[in-house]
């Protein structure tokens, strides 16, 4: 639902030049480059199921930082994808040593991984439409105001946000290992 979003939010909510922007973006990638030697040895010790369920809350805390984030408050973009790097590099060695520990030797093992890509796919498309239909409606019952807690406001990007860091709460913690 979110990643449409993602520079959206920068630019109209947060104000950030492409300076900024481009500076987040390289950041998040060393910062996942640097970490996967490191997380390839904590996920051969742990394991590929658990590495993942102790990554996740990361996702969880970056979606927050994007709720908590405003004008005045832009480090907590950057705080959040210094967040995701780490998480997103050891979800890249876990669910990958997973996927390929799990498919069975066969001819048909490379149509499994074409297979999974491809619904990554199409989830990232209708995560997409959805999230524009979401934020149209936000925008529409906020009336172009947002909610004000303390000195938080939250306008249609912040809620989809917290939304999305909520919708993952039950995902991460009501699995089993």
């Amino acid at each position: 639902l979110a990643v449409p979003y993602y520079q959206v939010f920068h630019l109209k909510v947060l104000g950030l030049e492409g300076k900024a922007i481009a500076t987040l973006t390289v950041g998040y990638y060393i910062i996942k480059i640097a970490a996967l030697p490191l997380l390839g040895k904590w996920v051969a010790r742990l394991g590929s199921r658990l590495a993942i369920y102790l990554a996740s809350p990361f996702y969880v805390l970056f979606f927050f930082c994007y709720a908590l984030s405003g004008p005045d408050r832009a480090w907590m973009v950057f705080l959040g994808w210094a967040l995701i790097g780490v998480a997103e590099g050891c979800y890249s060695v876990a669910y990958t040593t997973a996927l390929y520990g799990s498919i069975p030797e066969s001819p048909a093992r490379q149509a499994y991984f074409a297979t999974y890509n491809l619904v990554l796919l199409l989830l990232g498309a209708g995560g997409a439409a959805a999230a524009a239909w979401l934020v149209e409606q936000l925008k529409q019952q906020l009336g172009g105001a947002a909610w004000t807690l303390g000195p938080l406001h939250l306008g249609q990007y912040q809620i989809l946000y917290l939304l999305c860091g909520l919708i993952l709460m039950p995902c991460i913690f009501g699995t089993q290992l």
